[in-house]
């Protein structure tokens, strides 16, 4: 078991390097990769590096110092403020399965996380923290910044979610164009709230279903998954534009004026299958504005 003697030790060590890693490159952007190899903050061939010989005393297997995120072989969402990381599926399970128990341990024992960004011929390096798994969907929550950040309630218990704030007024950060903070959390939570399975079509595949607001973003809708349902995007796309919508009365599934079920491809008559359902502010704020149009 990890002493908290052990868990300081490792911590000031990621801090060391990660100072090292500032002065000799004078930036965590565009990192030359032999650098990043060298002071050990990733390596290997995998996406998932993790120090064996140097953790495993501290929590077998291992744990994870460095995610690797290509944008090529996983669903990996990445912004500015997190990522959402999918487990490794590869030939070897016992290598996937070892990498997927060392960053549990990383979240587990709070310790940050190297995020390597591969931009072409350099790397980006950011510091991560692993809060949040789910078996399910197989993927981690990663959020990114200097501090360990407050951990959230779980989205499967209500209790824990507390009252529910229909708007919130939600940061946004101005670059090129304008990035919304926080929707990685909220993409994660909503999929391991209801399952990583279209609410209106059933498809189920790693990395195509989306989170979508009940109350949009754009309308101040909060980041809270009970205001969120699991969707494809095709059918994402179609409840954003209002052609059906979820009566907040019975939970079935209404078409507009003009379409069928059958022209949108949904199967489902409801949303009673899932086993948790959004909150009945938002389903009822939706709704209003679906008869309107």
């Amino acid at each position: 078991m990890a002493t908290p003697n052990a868990i300081d030790a490792e911590r000031a060590h990621r801090e060391a390097v990660l100072a090292e890693l500032e002065q000799r490159s004078g930036s965590r952007s565009a990192v030359a990769p032999a650098l990043i190899n060298e002071l050990r903050i990733f390596y290997g061939g995998r996406g998932i590096w993790y120090d064996a010989q140097r953790t495993r005393t501290i929590e077998p297997p291992g744990i994870t110092v460095g995610l690797l995120h290509t944008g090529r072989h996983y669903a990996d969402a990445l912004e500015a403020d997190g990522l959402l990381y999918y487990y490794p599926v590869t030939k070897d399970p016992g290598k996937d399965h070892a990498e997927v128990e060392a960053t549990k341990n990383a979240g587990e024992l709070a310790l940050p996380v190297f995020v390597v960004i591969d931009t072409g011929a350099l790397r980006d390096v950011c510091v991560g923290w692993v809060t949040d798994s789910d078996d399910v969907q197989g993927c981690f929550l990663v959020q990114f910044g200097e501090t360990t950040p407050p951990a959230l309630p779980n989205p499967d218990d209500d209790d824990a979610l507390g009252a529910f704030e229909l708007f919130i007024d939600r940061k946004r950060r101005k670059v090129t164009t304008t990035e919304r903070v926080g929707q990685q959390g909220f993409a994660f939570r909503v999929l391991k709230r209801y399952g990583a399975e279209c609410a209106a079509c059933g498809l189920k595949a790693t990395g195509l279903i989306d989170a979508a607001h009940v109350v949009p973003d754009a309308d101040r809708g909060t980041q809270d998954p009970r205001n969120g349902l699991p969707f494809c995007p095709t059918h994402h796309r179609a409840y954003d534009r209002h052609l059906f919508a979820v009566n907040p009365t019975d939970l079935s599934i209404l078409t507009a004026a003009g379409v069928t079920a059958t022209d949108l491809r949904i199967t489902r008559p409801s949303i009673t299958h899932l086993q948790r359902q959004p909150h009945i502010d938002a389903l009822e704020w939706n709704w209003r504005l679906f008869q309107v149009e």
